[in-house]
């Protein structure tokens, strides 16, 4: 259903009050919606693409924030549990993920989820303006984050599988941000490789 702004800021005042949530991409962005509506938080779909100046001249006027589904983790997402954090896989998704790839912990209420991956609302939006104007070439990619579950059972046994099978731990961490990734964007064409190659050594592997 279409819905004015007053009315969604209206319906969303008791858990996300002055933010909306939207999505360009229901299909790409599927599990990021999901989350959020396994919490009762509408999404709203902009399928017509974002023109970044009048959202942010709207955010200024009204006093709201429009975030991506996947600019963040909501604080509705989130568990009371206590936080798990590891320097060890904290070094070992920054190898696989490179310089531009922060990691960090957070209890996520979905403890069959490992990782989530997500980019800041300020950069996407500065990277999509630069595209706009031609000068993407020039501009490097926004940094993204990884965020581990602490809740997950999976990132815990990769933890202990890092200090007594480094190389098993370093291909099943190389699954999980590849299967993050596909959350986030599409897998260029040597990611792809990549993953389907670790993908059938995983399925081999379990038989």
């Amino acid at each position: 259903k279409t819905l004015t702004l007053n009315e969604y800021l209206e319906n969303a005042k008791e858990k996300h009050e002055k933010t909306v949530y939207y999505t360009t991409d229901k299909i790409a962005q599927a599990q990021y919606v999901s989350m959020l509506e396994a919490q009762d938080i509408s999404v709203c779909y902009l399928d017509k693409g974002l023109d970044n100046q009048f959202i942010t001249m709207i955010e200024q006027e009204a006093g709201v924030k429009f975030l991506r589904v996947d600019a963040g983790v909501a604080d509705v997402l989130k568990n009371d549990g206590e936080k798990f954090e590891s320097e060890a896989l904290t070094k070992l998704f920054s190898e696989i993920g490179g310089e531009k790839l922060k990691v960090s912990f957070e209890p996520l209420k979905d403890e069959d989820l490992p990782a989530i991956l997500t980019v800041s609302e300020e950069g996407r939006r500065f990277s999509e303006m630069m595209k706009l104007y031609g000068m993407a070439d020039n501009m490097p990619a926004p940094e993204s984050e990884l965020i581990l579950n602490s809740s997950s059972q999976t990132v815990k046994a990769l933890e202990k599988k890092a200090e007594s099978d480094p190389e098993g731990a370093r291909l099943a961490a190389k699954q999980i941000y590849m299967l993050a990734t596909l959350s986030q964007r599409r897998l260029t064409a040597e990611e792809l490789n990549e993953f389907l190659a670790i993908s059938f050594k995983s399925i081999a592997d379990s038989l």
